[in-house]
């Protein structure tokens, strides 16, 4: 992808029903199918350690090298709507008015989100115990719904559109069918 330094997306991680946000280096390591992540998309924007500056030189010759972390651009393949419910906790927390941190704001802003429908919620999960709706496609730049061996790709956002814009030759429009057929894994 043009462009983007960083893309992460759920991997398997021991028992096949639980994943986790990695780096990856090939895409066949993603499994869409997963449901439960084992750590939290946060780790994503609040790792434990990070980066966030260099100095080299001696004395009076000393040079600081502070290109932030949050100005990579960067894509997450697969999060569930619980997932951004969490996500947009993080934003009020951290993109408060009192004291905005500025580097978790320019992370968020530089990361393209690529939701995933969660068509069957897993026995672990709590999310409409909580009032989360597992089909929510709200903090999501894109979301993907699963038809049969397809995906029913939608736009949320102007950043969305214009990655789909970028990418519109390996693109084709959904048969009417397959976008009934979405509708219904909706309700």
């Amino acid at each position: 992808v043009t462009g983007v330094q960083t893309c992460a997306l759920p991997i398997s991680v021991g028992d096949e029903h639980f994943s986790q946000f990695s780096l990856i280096k090939n895409l066949s390591e993603a499994n869409l199918e997963l449901v439960n992540t084992t750590k939290p998309l946060k780790e994503l924007f609040l790792p434990q350690s990070e980066k966030l500056f260099s100095m080299s030189g001696t004395g009076e010759n000393l040079t600081l090298d502070s290109k932030s972390p949050g100005t990579q651009k960067r894509i997450v393949l697969g999060a569930k709507s619980c997932d951004i419910k969490g996500l947009e906790v993080l934003t009020k927390v951290y993109g408060g008015e009192i004291e905005p941190d500025d580097l978790f704001l320019k992370k968020r802003q530089n990361t393209l989100i690529i939701g995933s429908s969660c068509l069957f919620p897993g026995d672990t999960c709590f999310c409409q115990k909580l009032g989360v709706n597992p089909f929510e496609e709200d903090g999501m730049d894109l979301v993907l719904t699963k038809i049969n061996d397809k995906y029913i790709i939608k736009a949320k956002t102007k950043q969305a559109e214009g990655f789909l814009e970028q990418y519109k030759e390996f693109l084709s429009e959904p048969s009417q069918a397959e976008i009934a057929q979405s509708k219904k894994t909706e309700q």
